[in-house]
């Protein structure tokens, strides 16, 4: 090698490695919905049936489980129910990952199964048993 390469090699990996750090970024400190899972192996996502939902019957079925307010709290956007919609009707699952947050609700699992029921899992941190659950037939008229 030349004493060109001993010069360009260090000073393109300097270059290329000063580009990948930005430690001005920080994470939005919101609940953010995810359509891949976080909260569960991927391979459960094959037993999962996509569902069809509104956003505003998510928000009915959060507030039953006590878990509305403290999300909206934290600072949930309709844009993140919309993503949870979609892949709700996508794949099956979805989730609502609020651990950045100050909200008492860590974290939100919904999960479509194959005989069209949706269930909604949650952790809030001020509940007595932390965790909640609830599971609706969405084949159901009166749901929709």
């Amino acid at each position: 090698m030349t004493q060109k390469h001993f010069i360009l090699f260090p000073l393109l990996a300097l270059l290329l490695l000063s580009g990948c750090v930005d430690p001005g970024y920080q994470p939005p400190q919101r609940p953010l919905a995810y359509m891949y899972p976080t909260l569960m192996p991927g391979t459960q996502l094959q037993q999962l049936k996509s569902v069809e939902v509104t956003v505003a019957l998510l928000g009915e079925h959060l507030k039953t489980l006590g878990l509305w307010e403290p999300l909206v709290a934290a600072g949930l956007t309709d844009g993140e129910l919309t993503t949870v919609v979609r892949s709700l009707a996508h794949r099956g699952y979805a989730e609502l990952d609020a651990r950045r947050t100050k909200s008492s609700v860590r974290w939100v699992a919904f999960l479509g199964l194959p005989d069209g029921r949706l269930v909604i899992e949650g952790w809030n941190e001020a509940l007595p048993g932390k965790r909640v659950a609830k599971t609706w037939d969405m084949t159901k008229t009166d749901d929709l």
